[in-house]
């Protein structure tokens, strides 16, 4: 078995890619110049493909912290993508997906800039994936952000990567 194994994401059996499938090339995404949740233009290496949109380096953390039952963040350039992520993202990208998530009036004030805190791009996540207060018949209201610690602030915290490692026991080596 190669390198590129994973599991299912049902937990069933392992399955075996022989190249991986990266989604797109850039500037094939309406939309995908750029994050879909701070609009930066800086390392857009990131994207959730379940939810279809591409991220920067900073807010993919808050699309971890969410959960994979909200946002399945993928690398662009390291993971292997099934063909169902594949579809999903050529299929939606940040533009379509941004005008449905972001349709209320108020969506647009509080959509973090690409210089703001985590704290503040994690509290625009939240309330646009989780309680989808941005979309038209949302309420427009921005989940509290958590509060700003020195050390979370400080520590520069930089999603690289994902590693999968396969455990190999050797013996008469």
């Amino acid at each position: 078995v190669d390198a590129h194994q994973r599991r299912s994401d049902d937990g069933g059996a392992d399955r075996t890619r022989h190249h991986p499938v990266h989604p797109v090339e850039p500037g094939s995404v309406p939309g995908d110049g750029e994050c879909a949740d701070c609009s930066s233009t800086e390392l857009l290496t990131w994207a959730s493909g379940n939810l279809g949109v591409v991220l920067c380096n900073e807010c993919v953390g808050a699309h971890r912290s969410l959960g994979v039952h909200i946002s399945k963040p993928l690398s662009l350039k390291m993971d292997i993508w099934d063909a169902a992520h594949q579809a999903h993202i050529l299929e939606l990208g940040n533009r379509l997906v941004n005008a449905t998530l972001e349709a209320h009036p108020d969506a647009s004030r509080h959509k973090p800039a690409p210089g703001a805190s985590i704290e503040e791009k994690h509290a625009f996540a939240k309330s646009k994936y989780v309680s989808c207060s941005f979309k038209a018949d949302g309420d427009g209201v921005l989940a509290a952000a958590a509060q700003h610690t020195e050390g979370f602030a400080a520590s520069g915290q930089v999603h690289a990567g994902v590693a999968f490692l396969q455990i190999i026991r050797a013996r008469d080596l």
